[in-house]
């Protein structure tokens, strides 16, 4: 469970206890991921395939003018050439 944000700046002022955890766990992730399963599954009926942007790993600054992004060199590595080619894809 992260603790503090990329800055370093901590989430919550005390560590967690074992049982909120598990309760968090529970409450959020199993249902996040099981509903993510689902439409990842229907998607793949539907359509055949899927594509997966992981957009919250971009840096908290990303909006900003300049700020450092991943290159389009190392998306194409990690996703192919068919994503960053395309153009008029609208999310």
């Amino acid at each position: 469970m992260w603790r503090q944000i990329d800055a370093g700046i901590p989430i919550y002022d005390r560590k967690l206890t074992a049982d909120e955890v598990r309760r968090r766990i529970e409450r959020c992730w199993k249902p996040y991921h099981e509903a993510l399963a689902k439409a990842v599954d229907a998607a793949l009926r539907h359509r055949g395939r899927l594509w997966h942007l992981n957009l919250h790993s971009m840096p908290n600054d990303a909006y900003e003018p300049g700020a450092s992004r991943p290159s389009p060199e190392r998306r194409s590595r990690r996703c192919g050439k068919a994503l960053p080619r395309r153009r008029g894809y609208t999310l």
